[in-house]
């Protein structure tokens, strides 16, 4: 490490103490300080709550906290407001738009319309506003989000009620950015400018119920060795004539392989002469499920014992079976247990269970396969925005359990019998076929252009060119070419083309929460450094618990002694 570098890890370390003093508290009890993100080298990681199939974290909307719903595949935030009044929207906590609040700023005088709408049907509408708003310690002014008035999108489960959704996607996807210029997503605000240790943030998804979300840094309590990291880089996608967006559009990477006990299974991408020969994958954790190409999903079962089709593109498996999934991105192997990927048995016939992926029509931006939470459960995800002229976006995979082991029949039972449901159906006493769907017309289908040999050159997954059929001109860089992302400042070092350990944080406060929704929170007021990073942060904790006298007592007797 250079001395340049070694002062900059210094001058972090003195700025989490800043920041670590004056945003515990702040974060969940009471609003926020005003004066913005002022600060750069900061890292934190905040625990999330698993409901309604989606992975909940806490955040500040003025002076409002609210459980926002995390999803990687779409890019806006946006919160239920007081007035909406759909039967999804009844009982949940709602930004009280009626009452006035000095940090609150209309746009266009609430003229701007804000509408989304999902893969699955669901939609959100109303209009967009900014606000301060405050996630893990960061706080930012003036932030455009989304007051939803309209909404059918189920957010309630149990105690833990979601009030919207935290888009993690890249700038590009955001319909808020179309119609507000310059607006740009929290998060990606954040590595935008410069304002985390490094840009990037990661997830942790646990089977219990809990998880973390760490913002500028990676988990030190889940990555114990990264060297065991696997990088890809972000595939870029086209844009159109006169488009000036980014080329980065989805956290999507290239799959490089999918076998079933060894053996394999063709694979096929939708657009290769456009995307390239290997598939694409989004990780999305706001999807709770593994999607895929019809024939691709098709041969997969075929390779698992009396399993069959039961319908709209959903496989069922014999409940004991003891095969695992391996999926490959790049020459690493991620292999998912029967326990992961089934998630329910059927009625009739009782032995049979409802398992992932599940087979999808072609989609016509090109993304092929998509990775939810039963994937990403199984690994910890690192999301790098990269930087502009010196790093491309990237995704990092790290197994959460570096050793595969195999599921046994008493293990699944188990797992069965503790986590899965029983759908209350018959399966078909008859064979159905195998889907068969037409391919769209690609999305990004820019203006013809014919060149002096009557077809273009593109670029495939591994960089190589290729000469597709078309006489389409795409404006599609080389994979992993250092093009502006529009958001990891160009001040930032690369840190992933080196040796550098990565910056890491070591979260001191743990909160546990029980199946009735009883929550305990055990304090750790101690620091280290983990694998060559800043010092460790606080996490952010449940609105409705606060330091105990204690602690906040020793916190500042420290914070003295550091002085």
């Amino acid at each position: 490490m250079t001395v340049a570098f070694a002062l900059v890890f210094g001058l972090l370390t003195w700025v989490w103490v800043a920041a670590a003093g004056s945003s515990k508290v702040e974060l969940v009890v009471r609003p926020h300080g005003e004066g913005g993100l002022q600060r750069r080298g900061n890292a934190t990681a905040e625990y999330l709550k698993y409901a309604a199939q989606s992975y909940n974290a806490l955040t500040t909307i003025g002076q409002y906290s609210f459980l926002l719903s995390l999803d990687t595949g779409s890019a806006d935030t946006w919160v239920v407001s007081s007035s909406c009044r759909t039967s999804e929207c009844k009982g949940l906590p709602a930004y009280p738009d009626h009452l006035a609040s000095l940090t609150f700023a209309s746009i266009n005088n609430n003229a701007t319309a804000f509408k989304i709408g999902f893969a699955d049907g669901t939609r959100a509408a109303g209009f967009v506003a900014s606000e301060r708003m405050g996630i893990g310690g960061f706080n930012l002014t003036s932030q455009v989000f989304g007051l939803v008035n309209d909404t059918n999108v189920t957010l309630a489960a149990g105690d833990h009620e979601a009030s919207g959704i935290l888009g993690l996607g890249f700038p590009r996807l955001s319909q808020i950015g179309k119609s507000v210029p310059g607006a740009v997503p929290p998060i990606a605000r954040l590595a935008q400018q410069g304002l985390l240790t490094y840009p990037m943030f990661g997830l942790s998804l646990r089977k219990d119920d809990t998880g973390t979300l760490s913002l500028g840094a990676i988990d030190a309590d889940v990555v114990k060795n990264q060297s065991l990291i696997s990088w890809h880089n972000v595939a870029p996608f086209p844009t159109l004539p006169n488009d000036n967006s980014s080329i980065y559009l989805q956290w999507a990477i290239h799959l490089s392989g999918v076998a079933v006990n060894g053996v394999n299974v063709t694979l096929n991408a939708t657009y290769p002469s456009i995307t390239g020969s290997q598939p694409l994958a989004l990780f999305d954790v706001g999807t709770n499920g593994i999607y895929g190409p019809a024939a691709d999903v098709a041969e997969l079962f075929s390779q698992i014992p009396a399993s069959r089709l039961v319908g709209d593109g959903q496989y069922a498996v014999p409940c004991d079976t003891t095969l695992g999934m391996s999926f490959t991105f790049g020459s690493r192997d991620y292999t998912i247990q029967p326990h992961d990927y089934i998630f329910a048995r059927v009625l009739d016939p009782p032995n049979m269970c409802l398992a992932w992926p599940r087979a999808t029509a072609p989609s016509v931006d090109g993304i092929d396969w998509q990775f939810g939470t039963p994937f990403m459960r199984t690994v910890y995800s690192i999301f790098s925005y990269g930087i502009d002229t010196k790093e491309p976006p990237k995704i990092g995979l790290y197994p959460s359990s570096p050793d595969v082991v195999l599921d046994t029949e008493e293990t699944i039972s188990q797992s069965l019998s503790v986590e899965s449901a029983t759908y209350a159906t018959t399966l078909p006493n008859y064979v159905l076929p195998t889907p068969t769907y037409t391919t769209p017309s690609y999305l990004f289908s820019p203006t013809p252009s014919p060149t002096q040999s009557g077809s273009t050159t593109t670029t495939s997954a591994s960089g190589t060119a290729t000469t597709p059929t078309s006489t389409f001109e795409y404006s599609l860089p080389t994979l992993g070419e250092l093009a502006s992302s529009g958001l990891g400042a160009s001040t930032y070092s690369a840190l992933l083309t080196r040796t550098t350990p990565l910056p890491s944080v070591h979260p001191p406060v743990v909160v546990v929460t029980d199946s009735n929704g009883s929550a305990t929170t055990r304090a750790m007021p101690m620091q280290s450094v983990i694998l060559g990073g800043p010092e460790k942060s606080f996490a952010i904790r449940q609105r409705t618990i606060g330091f105990g006298l204690w602690t906040g007592v020793l916190f500042a007797v420290y914070i003295v002694l550091l002085v």
